[in-house]
This record gives structure tokens, C-alpha cells and sequence, in this order.
């Protein structure tokens, strides 16, 4: 069990370095600055199910846990226990309770670069300033004299890296004197400190953005060469990554309009022309769009800026694109953006967005189908009646309720045959998709189709289905067939056939033509109670104006 503690303890400090050169390379919405946090919680997590505190003693150059050297880093570079000993930590707890919003806050602070000579806080002042709650820690009191040159001579110790563990040690303690640590008070900031902080950091951030825009759009009309011009595309399309990376929508919606400003401006020479049509259509490219769907599925606020500015600047070459992309997204809200957009970009290249249906995955097929629907071009049809066989029946469902959408009667024999599949819900659904297509060929299909034998043993529910389809044709035709159904007398399967002609009454009251009401009340003494009652629904739908039935 010990064992296993010390081994979990020495995962820990890893993870803290792997999470901080993460934490520094992606944005707090990326999904693995997210995962990183979530790993790293995880491995606090299994440490602190051995103990209720995690106690890390901090040398100039190791970390001990338990007594057990469990980091050790001969060298300056990056090293962990130098970065909390040269700012006077000597012991830092984590509590059980840690939180990922703590963790997380902890991190941020080891990840910064407390080396620069532009940034006067260190470790100390900014874990007293976060004033944690499950991480304590404890500090040389001699570190918090006065004496200026003393984060200098720890480093200047380290750097020599001949000298042994041993030696550093002797000669740090020489310099500062013995250790003698006490806890360091805490006093949090206000809410106002902390909205004044962050009105501050975003007003700088706006501030740097706008002077990188302009800088951009500067060097790109004073560069004379074709070389300068094409090192431009490339500094452009590194803005965009930028700002796609940092959730800055509104700079790359502002360089991609800019750029599109000078390329259709009369003026503009024709070299640089080209050149700015590599940057307009960098939108377009599998690596802006992949950008773009990790953004979509770390955000839950409204995307209007994304649906209304940056999408309208793609052409129909992003297409391919956006279905890959499509077929990789992990939230609902994100697909749901991706397909109005290829809803589209589709009405300009129906072709283009027809050869989603060729993908491998089914829920991108299926989700394709659906953007073929939405654009409602008649052309989608015959795509479309080549993934009736698709292997998913949840393909299936969505091209049968597509065609009966779209199409007219030359969808009817495409569908017919699903009349006779083995499940009850794509047969119901055919039935609905043939009543959709409002041809006479589907209404001959329908009407055929109940009357055969076969029909008759089917669920009831599953026939008034078939009723309701039939009923949406609302002609006389239709009527007479209802009227002449429900007449019918059995002598055999008395039980089956009066089901079908309950069927045919409930579907009379879904025709909203009052002069059936006389027809309707001949049969509301009939012997058979499934019969009076639809009878009587029916009656009242049609005297009451009860809504009807959606198809």
C-alpha cells in the first residue's frame, strides 16, 4: 500500500508537468487544456484515497513524500522543486476536497514564467493572493527579508551543475541561515479587485488584437516583392490560427473582411490579388474548419458570430470539410451549426454535399440526408433513392422520410417495398412518406395496401397509421373508400375487420368534411365498442372542429 502511494505521489508531479506545458500552449476552452485538468485532478484523486493530506517537502533540487525521494532534477532547466524553493517554499499540502477550480488555479500559477524580469510577483505572493482552501504551504520567513540579491544566489547555485546535491544545499543554507518556516497569512482579494483585474485584462487583450490586425494589413501594403507577399499568407493564416485557438472570433471575421475589402478593390494589383485569395480561402481549409469545430464543442454560449459572420466568408470548396468535421463534432449544439451551414453552402453545390452520403459513418449519412432535405432541391432524389438499401436502418428511416418529403410519384416504387418490412416503425413511417408525396399513384399504393390480407393482422395502432396516411388526400375518392369500409358486414374474422373498419371512421373524422356526420351516425349503436367510440370521436371532431391529426 505504501508502495503504491509513493509511486502514485511521483505520477502526480509528473502530471504536474506535462498539465503545465499544456495549460500553456492551449486556451482554457480547447478541449485538451480541459482534459488536462480533468487527468491531473484524477491522479490527485487516487493519492489522496491512501491519505486525507498530501504533504510534499520541497529541497532546492528534490521533492520528498513521505520521506521517499520522489522528483529529483540535477539541472535548472525546468525544474520543478527549484521553481517553489527559490521563492522560500519548503512544504506544500494538498487537502482532500481539492476541486478542479482550485487544481486548476494552481497550475495556472506554476505554469507562468516567474523568471521574466517583466513580472515582479512569485509563487508565494500569488498563491497568497488566490487564498486557497485545500492547498496550504509553508515558507522560509528568512526568504521574506529584505535582502534583494537572494532569488539570484539560489539560482546562481543551481546553475552549477558539477556541484552535488550536498553542496548546493551547505551552500544555500551558509547564505540564508537555518531554516525556520512558519505559515504565511492569507488575505483574498474582494469582488472588486477581481472584476477590476479582469476589465483590465480584457481591455489590454482587445487592445494587442486590434494593433496585430492593423500591423498585418501595415506590412501588407508596404511589401513591394512577390516574396514579402507570400510570407504574408503565411503570417495571415497564422492570425487566423490564432485566433481561432484563443476564441477570438471577432479578429479573424475582421482580417478575412479586410483582406476581402483590398482583393475586390479595383486598385489592387493583380499579384496581390492572388496572393489574397490564399488567405480568403484558408476559411475554407480542413485545418481552419477542424479549428472551428473543437471551438463549437467548447463553447455553450450563443454562436451567432460564428453562424452569422465567419461561415457566410466560406465558398462551396469548404464543403468536403465541414462534413469531415461534421463526423468528429461531440456536442448537438456544434453539429447543429455545422449543418445550417452546409444547408448553406449546399444550395450553391448539391453535388458537392451528396457525396456525404458516401461516407462511412452512419450518423454522418444520416445527418447528410437531413441537409439534403433542408435544401429542398428535387435533384437530392436521386442520391437519395441509391441509400434505401443502406445497411443502418436508421439510414433507411431518414432517406424514406426525406423521399416523401422531396419527392412526387417517381419516389412511390422506390417506397412501396418498405411497406413490407419486418419492422412495424419503418412501415408506419413509409406509409406516412408515401401520404407526403400526395401523388395518386401513393394514394392507389395505400389503398391497395389496406385492403389486402395481410393488412388486416397487423396491431391496431399500426392500422390507424395507414388511416391516417390515407386521410391526408382529403378528396372524395378517398371518402367513398372510407364510407365503404366501414359498411362492410363480416362473416368471418369478425374481430380483425371490425378493427379496420373502426380505422375507417376515425380517418373520416380526420377529412374535416361535415356532410359525413349523417353516414357516421348510422354506426354509433353498432354492437362492436371499439367501432361506437371511434364513431363517436369522430362525430365530435367534425361538429367541434377538434384539431386533426399531424401527419
Amino acid at each position: 500500500m505504501e508502495a503504491d502511494s509513493i509511486q502514485i505521489a511521483k505520477e502526480v508531479l509528473q502530471t504536474l508537468i506535462k498539465s503545465k506545458k499544456n495549460l500553456r500552449m492551449y486556451p482554457e476552452n480547447n478541449p485538451i487544456y480541459i482534459k488536462t485538468i480533468e487527468a491531473a485532478h484524477k491522479t490527485f484523486e487516487d493519492l489522496l484515497d491512501y491519505t486525507d493530506d498530501i504533504v510534499f517537502k520541497v529541497k532546492q533540487l528534490e521533492i520528498l513524500y513521505d520521506g521517499e525521494q520522489v522528483y529529483y532534477k540535477p539541472d535548472k532547466e525546468d525544474n520543478l522543486a527549484l521553481f517553489f524553493f527559490k521563492d522560500g517554499i519548503r512544504e506544500i499540502t494538498f487537502k482532500r476536497g481539492l476541486d478542479k477550480v482550485e487544481l486548476e488555479d494552481f497550475l495556472k500559477i506554476i505554469m507562468q514564467d516567474l523568471d521574466s524580469e517583466e513580472d515582479d510577483d512569485d509563487v508565494v505572493t500569488l498563491m497568497w493572493e488566490r487564498d486557497f482552501q485545500y492547498i496550504s504551504y509553508i515558507v522560509d520567513e528568512t526568504f521574506l527579508s529584505d535582502e534583494e540579491d537572494y532569488e539570484e544566489k539560489a539560482v546562481q547555485q543551481a546553475k552549477d551543475n558539477s556541484a552535488d546535491e550536498d553542496d548546493l544545499l551547505k551552500a544555500y543554507n551558509e547564505m540564508s541561515g537555518a531554516e525556520d518556516a512558519s505559515v504565511v497569512p492569507v488575505v483574498p482579494l474582494n469582488e472588486d479587485d477581481i472584476k477590476k483585474l479582469q476589465t483590465e485584462l480584457d481591455r489590454d487583450t482587445g487592445y494587442y488584437i486590434d494593433k496585430l490586425t492593423d500591423l498585418l494589413f501595415e506590412m501588407l501594403h508596404l511589401s513591394e516583392k512577390k516574396g514579402e507577399l507570400q510570407d504574408l499568407v503565411s503570417f495571415f493564416r497564422s492570425a487566423i490560427d490564432f485566433a481561432l485557438q484563443n476564441n477570438h472570433i471577432d479578429l479573424a471575421v475582421n482580417i478575412l473582411k479586410r483582406t476581402r475589402l483590398i482583393m475586390t478593390a479595383e486598385m489592387t494589383e493583380q499579384k496581390m490579388k492572388s496572393l489574397l485569395k490564399l488567405v480568403m480561402s484558408y476559411i475554407n481549409s480542413d485545418r481552419v474548419i477542424t479549428l472551428l469545430g473543437e471551438l463549437l464543442d467548447s463553447r455553450t454560449e450563443d454562436d451567432e458570430e460564428i453562424s452569422n459572420e465567419l461561415f457566410p466568408l466560406m465558398d462551396i470548396s469548404a464543403i468536403p470539410a465541414l462534413i469531415k468535421t461534421l463526423g468528429e463534432l461531440e456536442t448537438i449544439h456544434a453539429r447543429k451549426i455545422m449543418i445550417n451551414s452546409l444547408i448553406i453552402l449546399g444550395k450553391r453545390d448539391l453535388v458537392a454535399v451528396a457525396k456525404g452520403l458516401n461516407d462511412k459513418r452512419w450518423f454522418v449519412v444520416r445527418n447528410i440526408i437531413l441537409v439534403l432535405k433542408s435544401i429542398k432541391d428535387k435533384r437530392a432524389v436521386e442520391f437519395l433513392k441509391k441509400k434505401l438499401r443502406h445497411t443502418d436502418i436508421r439510414v433507411r428511416k431518414e432517406v424514406i422520410k426525406a423521399l416523401g418529403y422531396l419527392g412526387g410519384a417517381e419516389v412511390v416504387n422506390g417506397l412501396r417495398s418498405f411497406l413490407l418490412d419486418s419492422d412495424p416503425a419503418v412501415r408506419g413511417l413509409t406509409a406516412k412518406a408515401l401520404a407526403a408525396t400526395a401523388s395518386p399513384l401513393a394514394k392507389r399504393v395505400l389503398q391497395d395496401e389496406i385492403m389486402s390480407k395481410a393488412f388486416k393482422g397487423k396491431d391496431l395502432s399500426e392500422k390507424k397509421e395507414f388511416f391516417e396516411a390515407a386521410a391526408s388526400w382529403k378528396d372524395r375518392d378517398m371518402i367513398n373508400y372510407f364510407i365503404k369500409i366501414l359498411r362492410k358486414k363480416p362473416f368471418f374474422g369478425r374481430g380483425k375487420l371490425n378493427e379496420v373498419r373502426a380505422c375507417s371512421a376515425y380517418a373520416l373524422g380526420l377529412t374535416g368534411q361535415k356532410d359525413v356526420i349523417d353516414i357516421l351516425a348510422k354506426f354509433k349503436n353498432e354492437k362492436n365498442a371499439l367501432i361506437r367510440d371511434n364513431v363517436r370521436m369522430a362525430v365530435m371532431r367534425l361538429e367541434h372542429g377538434v384539431p386533426e391529426r399531424t401527419k
